[in-house]
This record gives C-alpha cells, sequence and structure tokens, in this order.
C-alpha cells in the first residue's frame, strides 16, 4: 500500500493483471467484515458499502469518482456486486444492477461510444462477487466468485445493443428529454436514478426542466444472465430470438420485434394457421395464444418466457384480448406481493416502482372473432415501458395508500358475502388498484404487526377464521384495463 505526503491511502500499484489477479484470489472465500477497517458498514445510509469495505480494506484506495479506471495503467476499473440464490436455492441472480459511472448530461453527447468515460470504464472491468444472504449480517457475507468482463469479447450482439442504448439515452437528452430518462426506454445499458431521492436534480442542456441525476448501469437482468453463465454455466438453457447478427446491425431490437409480427397483423388464427407447418392445437389447450406467439416469433413454445435477449432487456411478453367491442376482457395482474415487505419499503427503493422503472413490456393484441370456437383476430404489438411521469404519479399515489393502509388500518365491510377492503380501487382511477391474488380469500399472507384490521360492518355471512393470526387474503397490484387501452390506442393494422 502506498501513502501520499497528506498520508491518504492509495491502492497499491499492479504492474499487470496477472498481478491484480493473483491478489483477488486472496479474497475468495473471505468474509465482507474480515476487511472493513473503516467500519463503512455499521453506517446504514451508505449505499454502494460492501464495494467500499473493498475498495479501502483490501485494495487501499480512497473512494472516489474519477472518470478513470481504478487502475488506471492497467486500464482495469473495480466493481463489487452481489448475487442471491432464487427459485429454491436453484439458480443466481443479480442482487441489483450493476451501475458503472455518471451519465455527464453536457459531455456525453459530444463523443463517440468509445471515446466515452462510459466505455473507459466498461471495457475492462474486475467483478468481485460476493453471496448476499437476507438473513445474515452484512459482515458475514462470503466472497466467492471474480471474473473479468471484457467488452471486447461480450458476443457482438450484446455490444450492438449496448451502443444503441448508449445513443438512445443521448438522444433523449438532446432531446430536452432528460427529465423523462426511465430505465424501461433501454435494454441492457440504463440510465439509473442516482441521488438521494427524487429531488436529487441537475440542469440539462436542452431543456429549462430539472433533470434527476441519473449513472449509467448494466440492468439487473443483464448481470443475472451474465452470472449464470459465469456461476453455474447455463449456458445452453436460452434460446435466441435475434437469429441474425447482420439483421441487429441493420435494424434496432426494437424494430427486429416489430418486423417479426408484421406479417401477421390482420390475420385471425386460422389464417396463421394455414401459415405454418404445423397449426396450433387449440382445443384443451389454455395456453394457445401463447402458442401463436412462440410461432409468430419463431421460438420454441416452451422458451417464450426464457428467451436470451428477452430476459437481458427485462421484456414481459403480456398477452391482451379484446372483445368484438375493444374493449379488454380483464385487467392486467402482476406477481402477489408481501405485506410485511410493502409495509417496510421506501418508495425510492419499492418493488413496485423498480418493477415499472426497470420492465419493458411487449403487449401481443388479440381481437375476439368468435370466443367459442378460440377465434380471434391478431391486430398488432406494442414495446412499451411506463413513463416516468406516470410511475411517479399516479402509482406512486397507489403505493402510499398501500403502505400507509398497512402501517396503519386495513378497514374491512363486509356484506352480501363480499368482503370490501380499503386498499386501492380500479374506480379510483390512478392507472393502478389492487385486487386479490388467490381464487379464494382463504388463502393469506401475513400482516405486520402494524396491521390493524377494522370492520366496520359485517352480516355474519362470512366465516372471517381465515384472517386469524393477523392475516389476509393474498393482494397483487394490477394495471387499470382503462389505463392498457390507452397505451394501445395506437395499435391498428398499419402498425
Amino acid at each position: 500500500m502506498f501513502v501520499d505526503r497528506k498520508g491518504v491511502k492509495m491502492a497499491a500499484k499492479f504492474s499487470t493483471k496477472e498481478e491484480l489477479i493473483n491478489k483477488v484470489k486472496t479474497i475468495v472465500g473471505k468474509k465482507v467484515g474480515d476487511y472493513d477497517v473503516d467500519e463503512v458498514l455499521k453506517n446504514p445510509n451508505s449505499k454502494g458499502n460492501i464495494g467500499h469495505v473493498v475498495e479501502q480494506g483490501f485494495f487501499g484506495y480512497n473512494i472516489n469518482n474519477d472518470q478513470a479506471p481504478d487502475f488506471e495503467n492497467l486500464g482495469i476499473e473495480l466493481k463489487v456486486t452481489g448475487y442471491k440464490w432464487v427459485r429454491k436455492e436453484k439458480q443466481v441472480s443479480a442482487k441489483e444492477r450493476l451501475v458503472i459511472t455518471m451519465v455527464d448530461f453536457f459531455n456525453d453527447i459530444n463523443v463517440d461510444f468509445y471515446d466515452s468515460h462510459l466505455f473507459n470504464k466498461i471495457a475492462n472491468m474486475l467483478l468481485i462477487l460476493y453471496e448476499y444472504e437476507p438473513d445474515k449480517n452484512t459482515y458475514e457475507f462470503i466472497i466467492t466468485n471474480y471474473f473479468m468482463y471484457e467488452y471486447e469479447n461480450i458476443p457482438e450482439k450484446d455490444k450492438i445493443i449496448i451502443e444503441n442504448d448508449w445513443k438512445t439515452i443521448n438522444n433523449k437528452i438532446i432531446d430536452g428529454k432528460a427529465h423523462e430518462l426511465s430505465e424501461g426506454d433501454t435494454f441492457y445499458l440504463g440510465a439509473c436514478p442516482k441521488g438521494a431521492n427524487r429531488l436529487s436534480l441537475t440542469s440539462q442542456p436542452f431543456s429549462t426542466e430539472m433533470a434527476m441525476r441519473r449513472a449509467f448501469s448494466l440492468k439487473t437482468t443483464y448481470m443475472t444472465e451474465l452470472f449464470r453463465n459465469h456461476i453455474s454455466h447455463e449456458y445452453e438453457s436460452k434460446e435466441s430470438f435475434i437469429k441474425s447478427i447482420k439483421n441487429l446491425k441493420e435494424r434496432t431490437f426494437e424494430e427486429i420485434i416489430y418486423e417479426t409480427f408484421r406479417p401477421y397483423i390482420g390475420l385471425s388464427l386460422s389464417q396463421i394457421d394455414s401459415l405454418l407447418e404445423e397449426p396450433v392445437q387449440r382445443q384443451n389447450n389454455k395456453q394457445y395464444i401463447r402458442s401463436y406467439i412462440a410461432r409468430m416469433m419463431r421460438v420454441q413454445r416452451n422458451h417464450l418466457d426464457s428467451l436470451e435477449e428477452f430476459d437481458k432487456a427485462n421484456i414481459q411478453i403480456k398477452t391482451v384480448r379484446l372483445t368484438k367491442y375493444g374493449r379488454l376482457k380483464e385487467s392486467m395482474s402482476f406477481p402477489g406481493f408481501d405485506f410485511v415487505e410493502v409495509a417496510n419499503e421506501e418508495w425510492e427503493t419499492s418493488e413496485l416502482r423498480e418493477m415499472f422503472s426497470a420492465t419493458k413490456f411487449l403487449f401481443v393484441v388479440f381481437k375476439e372473432i368468435d370466443d367459442s370456437i378460440r377465434e380471434y383476430e391478431f391486430i398488432g404489438v406494442k414495446l412499451w415501458n411506463m413513463p416516468i411521469s406516470d410511475i411517479e404519479g399516479k402509482v406512486r399515489q397507489v403505493w402510499e395508500k398501500t403502505n400507509s393502509i398497512l402501517n396503519g388500518e386495513l378497514v374491512l365491510n363486509i356484506r352480501n358475502n363480499r368482503v370490501l377492503n380499503n386498499f386501492p380501487k380500479m374506480s379510483d382511477d390512478l392507472l393502478v388498484h389492487v385486487r386479490p391474488h388467490a381464487r379464494v380469500r382463504a388463502q393469506t399472507n401475513p400482516l405486520p404487526q402494524s396491521t390493524e384490521i377494522k370492520i366496520e360492518s359485517n352480516d355474519n355471512s362470512v366465516d372471517l377464521s381465515y384472517l386469524d393470526g393477523n392475516r389476509f387474503t393474498r393482494q397483487c397490484f394490477w394495471l387499470n384495463s382503462s389505463y392498457v387501452l390507452s397505451v394501445l390506442d395506437g395499435i391498428n393494422k398499419k402498425k
């Protein structure tokens, strides 16, 4: 370790990459707390604190926002990041996005990707991984792996998509819309919020509107796929949607998606069958619509929910069925939420905000011809992410009301064999509402201790024993049908 004239610790100098890697090998298997020389982990408000511990306690250099790589003479950036085990401990998942460097609204727009400070950081990154275990103290987390992320060696397809993401972010800044940036705008490379909260604002060059500070980051889902390759070697488990690099060089990812579906717009399912080598079996097939989507995308039906590029980009395919009169057959649900987690969350880091901020949705839309014979017309697709104004506006109001109820009173009114509650409703016109995520009301989840169940009226027609133990019927957030229809308003046969 070197010390400058002011006594400030500086990183040891490594003359070769091999020398640096040999040093890193010695940290594998060690506890994070072993290197907390400055007691960083005792500060609960310190973000990225595990990275700080490794940087200070293991490599011996002070935290900085220098645009140069951490090991400048080697051109190597250091990143410390976590992963966790999911799906009953069978798969790894990135704990969070990998933040690379701040977005400079004024200067990034004036340089090429390969001349940018982002590329300076991302070209060669030494990733040190720790296993995140929610039941353990941070001191006890184990550093388990490391590997080099070398941009020149990642798949050509990934490079093209990342560089197009870079252009998308910069074009939005040039259009004077830096305040509207969202991680959902892009596929692999995101512009994530960076600051204490949504009031951490800065100026932008082409608008007087103040914008949230943002940082370039590799999305959580992209990092998850990276970790699954390097930690559990799941190389062969993903089917690729984009079959041709040449096609990707000539068109954007989004354009390829639209072009894939375009030949089928305006056709009935029966007409689509005539274009397929093997017609879809509709009878006794609850997922027949999904089967058509897979055929149109030219992928295996059982791979539709695990396509390589869609997983990396966090694109969720959502089937939309309209009635003959153009109404949505049902509102759109999302996975059930944990009452305790929602009660203890902060909005800025809430699961709901994260989902809508970081997810793209591919709506695949069919209109009823004759549901009795399962005949529909395919009318188009829409690749969409929720605008930041909606997320920070009405969606936030829904979350705040839900959070407030779970930290206060859950009010029930029982009449005519129905149990009504005071969670946000579709009639509140807040884009999102809360409804049961269970077939029967007795399918419950525990409420937090902060929730008091208050029964305002009860006609004694309902067995309330399912509330015992301070539990309540599973709930989830739903997109209002009217909001989904407004999103799909532009879809027509000319799409």
